[in-house]
């Protein structure tokens, strides 16, 4: 289990109060990023693991462990950008 911590400043927090518990906009928020990386990965994993006839795991759960095993999710930190390739 990992935890973040985000820092605004007084202002931005008046701000952002005027419509939103905080805490509970900040778990919605990241459930819906990871849903959404979930579902594009074990799509990912289930188009590989067919194509290279790579046998696969059961749950969701040993499907993301082993995507990551075969180097299908990689971290964004992980990547490389070339700021020249335009493409």
């Amino acid at each position: 289990m990992a935890d973040y911590t985000v820092t605004i400043s007084s202002t931005d927090e008046i701000c952002f109060k005027t419509d939103s518990v905080i805490q509970e906009w900040i778990n919605d928020a990241v459930a819906a990023k990871i849903h959404h990386n979930k579902e594009i990965l074990i799509a990912k994993y289930v188009q590989h693991c067919t194509s290279n006839e790579v046998q696969m795991k059961v749950t969701s759960v040993d499907q993301i462990n082993h995507a990551r095993e075969l180097g299908l999710a990689v971290f964004a930190e992980e990547m490389t950008y070339d700021v020249n390739n335009k493409g």
